[in-house]
């Protein structure tokens, strides 16, 4: 699965990886006699792909295998907006649509990154040693919410990222709210805010293991919002329009179901663990 904490890498080559280590196979083979062998791969699937859509519902971008596509909204062809050595993942819109943030392996480390919706202007926002990842514009378009254990204290937090000065702000570091308290070393990520700003809600847990979905503003309050059922785990949190309920995916028994307040709510068993997006308050 993609962009989990503690898994270093995408579990799915990209493109270009494959190419390349099928060059490298054909070189020690002995497969060709020329200096360089040329190779088309077809991808006609994906899996564990996520999507964002404009705030205009006409665009959605998506990642596959490493590269940022957009689409029309209606359906059709994709348009590749970045290079597979980008190695980019989890693209989301800003509030006012001029610009998606996006991880990116590229450099050997998780880092948020933004580039306008047609694949121009590509910039790197964070940087060091840490790795970020899971990047969420605030409603407000000025900041961006994202998980990372560049604390260094072996676990994940949430933290925040001015956009325009870069500036950085650590908002969890707690392990949760539990009964007894749990050590800070449980990791906290998936961040996504609340639609007046004055909140973020993540998953915590031990790894991919989400165990609860909770809130956090920027006073210290903190409130569990989700439990998960035993036996299963929870990722992927988003507030409705109204702030009223919060969409996630719930993951048991070999299904992953779409949730909204702990009702599952499409046919699917197969939904994708990434942010589901909100078109109204009544549609994902």
């Amino acid at each position: 699965m993609k962009a989990l904490p503690r898994i270093p890498r995408t579990g799915l080559w990209t493109a270009a990886a494959f190419l390349a280590a099928l060059g490298t196979l054909a070189g020690h083979q002995g497969f060709a006699n020329s200096a360089s062998v040329r190779t088309t791969v077809t991808i006609t699937e994906a899996t564990n792909s996520a999507a964002t859509v404009s705030p205009d519902h006409r665009t959605i971008i998506m990642d596959v295998q490493g590269v940022l596509w957009s689409f029309d909204f209606s359906g059709g062809s994709g348009t590749q907006l970045t290079d597979a050595l980008q190695e980019a993942a989890r693209p989301d819109f800003s509030p006012r649509g001029d610009l998606v943030a996006f991880q990116s392996y590229a450099g050997g480390t998780f880092h948020i990154w933004v580039m306008r919706p047609d694949g121009s202007g590509v910039r790197q926002i964070t940087t060091g040693h840490g790795d970020d990842r899971e990047p969420r514009f605030s409603p407000d378009g000025t900041r961006i919410a994202f998980a990372s254990d560049r604390a260094f204290n072996g676990s994940y937090n949430i933290w925040v990222v001015e956009l325009a000065s870069g500036a950085l702000t650590q908002w969890t570091n707690t392990g949760g709210v539990t009964t007894p308290p749990t050590p800070a070393s449980v990791d906290e990520f998936e961040p996504t805010w609340s639609p007046d700003g004055t909140k973020i809600a993540f998953v915590v847990g031990s790894g991919a293991n989400g165990t609860t979905i909770q809130a956090r503003d920027a006073a210290g309050t903190q409130t569990v919002l989700v439990t998960a059922a035993p036996g299963t785990r929870v990722n992927s949190p988003s507030y409705s329009p109204d702030g009223a309920r919060v969409a996630y995916l719930q993951f048991g028994s070999n299904k992953s179901n779409l949730m909204v307040n702990q009702v599952k709510v499409a046919a699917t068993d197969d939904a994708f663990p990434f942010f589901p997006q909100w078109l109204s308050n009544d549609q994902l």
